[in-house]
């Protein structure tokens, strides 16, 4: 599973804009893997306090 699109993907870093892009193995756009959720969050949590200065 990818949380973003592939083109979505493309298009931003086309633009050189902040982008990453996390593929899971066997999860599913719910994130129903509780393992796979706190990655999720916890990778949020550093791309906005990196692109953005949020804490």
């Amino acid at each position: 599973m990818r949380l973003i699109p592939v083109k979505m993907y493309a298009a931003m870093k086309h633009l050189h804009k902040p982008v990453n892009d996390i593929e899971r193995e066997n999860g599913d756009h719910n994130v129903s893997n509780n393992q796979h959720r706190l990655r999720k969050t916890s990778e949020i949590e550093h791309f906005l306090t990196t692109n953005l200065g949020v804490k």
